[in-house]
């Protein structure tokens, strides 16, 4: 009964699940555990996610953590509920610890610095690779309704995989996370999805091959380390 007159907040708890799981110092059940608290916020769907922030050790900066885990990150951060906020300088995963040492010039921006990262003839190949998924990530999110304000729905929790559905009337978008260091086939229970028996799922993203539902189900395979965003 109290209104606060506030908008909208930055996700701290999220925040912690997400830099945790994907440098694997936690289970990636932990995100689902978090976002099981949902019910406390009046719209957690205005709630702002992010990784890294003015007042925190940018995620680079972690023990364990790697380009593939920030790709990872974006990969749920595009997908998941809520309004995500991508810190300067992630788009090519720099890194920092405590401020001011987070606030990093970005490299580039004037003629005196020996390299330009504003374009790509001034990142490293790796760097290009991460610039260039959350260029893709940004896109498919923009495309779809379901990414942007859609219901999120979980459909499967383990120990190294993580998968959930956004839905709205007209769209159905799922989302498949392999955390673990070797390849895996996940069979992912569509209840609750929308998704119709005998569809047959393309995976947007380019990581892994259409999928088709048989007995309420998905059987989705999925390289080490791995997102698939099924349309």
């Amino acid at each position: 009964g109290v209104d606060s007159g506030v908008d909208t907040l930055f996700d701290f708890p999220l925040q912690a699940a997400i830099a945790k799981v994907f440098t694997d110092a936690a289970p990636t059940g932990g995100l689902a555990q978090t976002l099981a608290h949902d019910w406390l916020y009046v719209d957690p769907n205005r709630l702002v996610t992010f990784v890294d922030l003015h007042d925190l050790p940018r995620f680079m900066n972690a023990k364990n953590a790697t380009l593939n885990g920030l790709e990872r990150v974006f990969g749920f951060l595009l997908t998941a509920r809520g309004i995500p906020m991508i810190y300067y300088g992630d788009e090519i995963g720099m890194s920092g610890g405590n401020d001011p040492d987070n606030r990093r010039d970005f490299p580039g921006g004037w003629k005196e610095d020996p390299r330009n990262a504003f374009e790509a003839a001034g990142r490293t190949a790796e760097q290009q690779k991460l610039f260039t998924q959350l260029q893709a990530l940004t896109r498919l999110r923009a495309r779809s309704v379901a990414l942007r304000r859609g219901q999120m729905v979980n459909l499967l929790v383990e120990d190294h995989a993580y998968a959930f559905a956004r839905v709205t009337p007209e769209e159905r978008v799922v989302v498949v996370f392999n955390n673990a260091p070797q390849a895996v086939t996940l069979h992912i229970p569509l209840a609750g999805s929308g998704v119709a028996e005998g569809a047959t799922l393309e995976d947007c993203y380019g990581t892994a091959p259409a999928a088709h539902v048989r007995n309420g189900a998905l059987d989705v395979p999925l390289p080490a380390r791995a997102v698939a965003i099924y349309r």
